[in-house]
């Protein structure tokens, strides 16, 4: 997802999408898993533009989550947290 996808330049439209609107949907999510978190993210993956946003974003806003609940566990190792 670049801002000029010719150039495969520019990630602007990426993060705005990000911190507006992502961040607002899953703000208040309880991750007992994350499969709540994956089936709020397809549900607006399914209602955008999939060419204007991509899979892309909602992965990395997926496993940036995942990575994040990992390192309150286990600091030093993200697999024994992950774990």
């Amino acid at each position: 997802m670049y801002d000029n996808k010719a150039d495969r330049s520019g990630l602007e439209t990426a993060v705005k999408i990000i911190n507006n609107d992502l961040s607002k949907i899953i703000k208040g999510t309880v991750l007992d898993d994350l499969s709540t978190l994956d089936s709020k993210l397809a549900d607006y993956f399914s209602k955008c533009n999939a060419e204007d946003i991509g899979t892309n974003v909602t992965k990395i806003i997926s496993e940036g989550v995942l990575l994040a609940a990992a390192a309150c566990f286990e600091k030093v190792s993200l697999f024994k947290g992950i774990s």
